[in-house]
């Protein structure tokens, strides 16, 4: 019990790998640029809602290809595409559901 203990403790006390600021101001930057397609006005656009499903998914996609060809490795403590594609995956997920 001792070392559960001590290796929950040690565990958060590690610092955040030096890639998690990075990723994280990307994904920022995307679901910005994406919010900004999705609340443009078109004519005879399909709408916020269903526009926001799509770019999500869209990206969902995109950054799991990205994730394959740079061949990153989804199990590692830095945040890679990966943590995108999953960020992108669960939004999609819950817009879709909403909709």
């Amino acid at each position: 019990m001792k070392d559960f203990h001590r290796q929950m403790r040690l565990r958060t006390q590690t610092p955040l790998h030096p890639s998690v600021a990075i990723v994280s101001k990307r994904l920022a930057m995307r679901l910005a640029i994406l919010l900004m397609f999705a609340a443009l006005p078109i004519p005879h656009g399909i709408g916020f809602a269903k526009m926001f499903v799509m770019l999500t998914g869209i990206n969902a996609i995109t950054s799991t290809a990205i994730a394959l060809l740079r061949r990153e490795r989804p199990d590692t403590r830095a945040m890679t595409h990966w943590d995108e594609a999953i960020v992108m995956t669960a939004l999609f997920t819950i817009a879709r559901l909403l909709t």
